[in-house]
C-alpha cells in the first residue's frame, strides 16, 4: 500500500503552511491581546484586516 501524499496534496500543504506562517501565526498575539481587553470573553473583537 502506498500511503504517501500525491504531489497535488504536497503542494496544497505547502501553500497552507505558507499562508499560516504569513498571516495567522504572526497575528495570534494581537488576537490574544484584543480578547483579553474585552469585558466579556464572548464580546466581539475589533475586525483586523491586512493590506
Amino acid at each position: 500500500m502506498n500511503f504517501e501524499h500525491t504531489q497535488k496534496v504536497k503542494n496544497l500543504e505547502k501553500k497552507l503552511t505558507e499562508f499560516m506562517e504569513k498571516h495567522v501565526y504572526p497575528n495570534e498575539s494581537i488576537y490574544k491581546k484584543q480578547l483579553e481587553a474585552q469585558e466579556s470573553r464572548w464580546s466581539e473583537i475589533p475586525r483586523y484586516y491586512l493590506n
